[in-house]
């Protein structure tokens, strides 16, 4: 079941066409969400709690991944975005949007959390459509090479290994692969 103190898909969808974020950015945010609901809905099927006994906020979810890239055609748009929001009330989805792009690392699968579902939906899309790890990080060293810029290759391993420990976690407890959940 949803939390109804965060803005519905639709209440989102109506924030990012507001701010004038491009149909490109707004089909990726949807894919990012998608991809994080799934994986939240798959650790709530099975019973999964926090270490508060709490289940996973859903709706936190839905909402911060529709809205994280809503302000990327800015310099740190992580932080426009985050600051745009918390002007708005939207302070959980803000507080997960300004530490989207530098999340420096996944929680222990016993104690997951909203932050690690909506930052590993979005290392798993490229654009519109679930890649997987290994694809999302050729996808960077590509994009980044096209911009004349080289990525430090310890900094790409560290990121792949972080996000390859965490999915690998996440799979065992779930008991399947995330290309299952997430396609």
């Amino acid at each position: 079941m949803m939390n109804t103190d965060h803005p519905c898909r639709k209440e989102c969808m109506k924030i990012l066409e507001e701010y004038g974020t491009p149909a490109h950015v707004i089909a990726h945010c949807e894919a990012v969400a998608d991809t994080a609901l799934r994986l939240g809905r798959a650790l709530d099927d099975m019973g999964y709690r926090k270490p508060d006994g709490k289940t996973l906020d859903l709706g936190l979810i839905e909402a911060a991944g529709l809205l994280h890239d809503i302000a990327r055609t800015h310099e740190r748009h992580w932080d426009v975005a985050a600051d745009m929001l918390c002007e708005k009330g939207l302070i959980k989805e803000a507080e997960i949007i300004r530490t989207h792009m530098h999340y420096p690392r996944f929680s222990d699968v016993s104690d997951i959390n909203e932050t690690d579902l909506v930052c590993l939906g979005d290392r798993l899309v490229i654009e519109d459509k679930y890649a997987g790890v290994e694809k999302r990080i050729e996808y960077i060293i590509n994009k980044e090479m096209k911009k004349g810029r080289s990525v430090p290759r310890e900094k790409l391993d560290s990121v792949k290994g972080e996000i390859s420990r965490f999915t690998k976690a996440l799979e065992e407890i779930l008991g399947r692969d995330l290309e299952d959940i997430c396609r």
